[in-house]
């Protein structure tokens, strides 16, 4: 959507919409023009934001659906599910996954960047994970 005037003569302009790839508990995430849609069962589209178009579509597979939204930064997308796998794919226009994270209990919860460390909520912990010399106390 885009809006246009100001104030009262505020207008909404709808630029593009789908009824495909609809998520049921997690949101999507727009990041660098590109915005990244995620169903429970595992579907993931990558649309362009300005012109509606379909990028790339993934079946991610995994266990026990996937119901935290999406997190982007980085130039990557973190993708959580309830088996316990936290997936990494390179933020673009085509589909190249980076990582698999195998965690020892389900992510319902949306991972969080603090800083310069990634904070995942699993169902019986609390994960930080941080690069090479970021100390807790910094």
């Amino acid at each position: 959507m885009r809006l246009s005037g100001e104030g009262k003569d505020t207008e909404i302009q709808v630029l593009w919409e789908t009824n495909q790839i609809i998520p049921q508990t997690s949101s999507p995430v727009l990041y660098d023009g590109k915005l990244y849609v995620l169903v429970t069962k595992g579907v993931m589209v990558c649309y362009d934001v300005q012109t509606g178009r379909s990028l790339w579509r993934h079946r991610l597979g995994g266990k026990g659906g996937y119901h935290s939204s999406l997190l982007a930064g980085d130039d990557k997308v973190y993708i959580g599910n309830r088996g316990g796998s936290v997936l990494v794919i390179e933020a673009g226009e085509g589909y190249r996954q980076i990582a698999t994270n195998q965690l020892e209990s389900g992510v319902s919860a949306t991972p969080a960047f603090a800083g310069q460390s990634l904070l995942i909520r699993t169902v019986s912990s609390l994960y930080r994970i941080s690069g090479r010399g970021d100390r807790p106390d910094a």
